[in-house]
């Protein structure tokens, strides 16, 4: 079964919009076949896109501020 538009997808076309262009890695398995989130996420970590900045450091996510209502 091929899946279609996925939410890989729509993170691909996001950042073509925003001028970055992602790779579109696909995945295969048995029951699965289109673009795969973790491959995505291996893409952006490895990739150097221009007017992009991307921090490498392991740090802590910043404290919540304000109430979730």
């Amino acid at each position: 079964m091929q899946n279609r538009y996925a939410c890989t997808d729509f993170g691909i076309a996001v950042g073509k919009l925003g001028g970055i262009n992602l790779p579109s890695t696909k995945a295969s398995s048995f029951t699965f076949n289109g673009t795969s989130p973790g491959n995505l996420g291996d893409d952006v970590r490895n990739g150097n896109f221009l007017n992009t900045t991307k921090t490498t450091t392991k740090s802590n996510a910043p404290q919540r501020k304000g109430y979730c209502n």
